[in-house]
């Protein structure tokens, strides 16, 4: 998985040992986890808020890798999106069947029930009709990703995800659903 190689040092601080991971994640977690003073925001390019004044925006991140979750959640946050984390399939189902969201960030590759799986389950369900679905994968190809569109995606992301990519797709799905 393309997360799996960060760890955190004694400071608290995320770090990476491969040289070609940017540097977007590692600022984010660096000003993030250490509670330094330092504004994140200076360190990433800023994102406009999707939160509108009277609508709360709320989001299910499904991700099993756990360095991957914190990540994406604090970009969804940082894009105005309450965050609820599901760490498998069987998490996200029950979190679907007591909760309706704006948005379902979807891992395709989960270990117990897969991520179109989900999907599919989630399109089913007249109560989810109006939530955008995103997958992502980290072994995306032109397969996997035909596959995610037929089983209701609205987007499809490879890993990692940007925090330039999110907020263009979003605008963008955010642009065609209304």
């Amino acid at each position: 998985m393309i997360c799996s190689d960060l760890e955190f040092d004694q400071l608290g601080r995320l770090f990476r040992h491969q040289q070609n991971f940017s540097s977007v994640i590692y600022n984010i977690f660096c000003s993030w986890n250490t509670g330094s003073s330092m504004d994140t925001k200076k360190n990433i390019t800023s994102l406009k808020s999707h939160k509108k004044a009277s609508t709360v925006l709320n989001a299910l991140l499904i991700e099993d890798d756990r360095i991957c979750r914190m990540a994406l959640a604090y970009l969804l946050k940082d894009c105005g999106y309450s965050v609820d984390i599901a760490a498998n399939g069987a998490a996200a189902l029950d979190f679907l069947e007591k909760n309706t969201y704006s948005l379902v960030f979807a891992d395709i590759g989960l270990p117990d029930i897969s991520g179109i799986e989900i999907i599919k389950r989630l399109r089913g369900d007249p109560r989810h009709k109006s939530t955008v679905v995103i997958g992502q994968s980290a072994h995306m190809d032109k397969t996997l990703k035909t596959q995610c569109i037929a089983s209701g995606c609205d987007a499809v992301l490879s890993k990692p995800v940007m925090q330039e990519t999110l907020k263009t797709t979003l605008d963008f799905i955010g642009a065609n659903k209304k």
